[in-house]
């Protein structure tokens, strides 16, 4: 088993418990790791033999575009989103992380990190 990692994923999103949240929206990071047995891609060398980081940012991207109350929804709606578009998938772990949410005080970021055993 390997794990493939996309770090770093970079929205500008509407999700949050406020209204002027929903309206002027906040940025946001995801990070996702997505344990395989990548031993068929290695000895392919074929990305339809994997975990396409492409279609994992793309299907991130759907999700951090649909306006949601808790970063919590979002996480797991991403490991959803995962589950349901790759096979031979064991566990997946994903982080979301909201940048200067807005809390009194100085908070630089919060985060829901969420993971879901498969096999």
């Amino acid at each position: 088993m390997s794990t493939i990692g996309i770090e770093g994923m970079h929205f500008y999103a509407f999700h949050g418990v406020y209204l002027h949240e929903k309206q002027t929206g906040a940025h946001y990071t995801v990070d996702a790791y997505i344990d395989s047995d990548i031993t068929k891609a290695s000895e392919s060398d074929h990305v339809a033999d994997t975990i396409n980081y492409e279609k994992v940012f793309a299907l991130t991207e759907q999700i951090m575009n649909i306006p949601t109350n808790l970063i919590e929804k979002v996480c797991t709606d991403i490991i959803a989103a995962i589950e349901q578009n790759f096979e031979n998938v064991a566990e997946i772990k994903v982080r979301v992380t909201k940048h200067s949410p807005p809390i009194k005080g100085r908070v630089e970021k919060v985060f829901v990190e969420r993971t879901k055993v498969l096999k």
